[in-house]
């Protein structure tokens, strides 16, 4: 056998460098979750706003 085809067989794993690599890519997906679960969250929270001015009747708005 040569020496490729050891190295390429699947119960060797991947390498100490992949491994980094994915757990970069890993970190790099959690922060882009939270970002956007901090927008969804800054969304919702406006449309509660619009939602309660709406709620107060026109007087209200222009005068209270």
């Amino acid at each position: 056998m040569s020496q490729d085809s050891q190295e390429d067989s699947p119960s060797d794993g991947p390498s100490a460098a992949e491994i980094a690599i994915l757990e970069e890519r890993i970190q790099g997906l959690q922060a882009l979750v939270e970002a956007e679960r901090r927008r969804a969250d800054a969304a919702e929270a406006d449309r509660e706003a619009w939602r309660v001015q709406a709620q107060r009747g026109l007087f209200a708005r222009l005068f209270g």
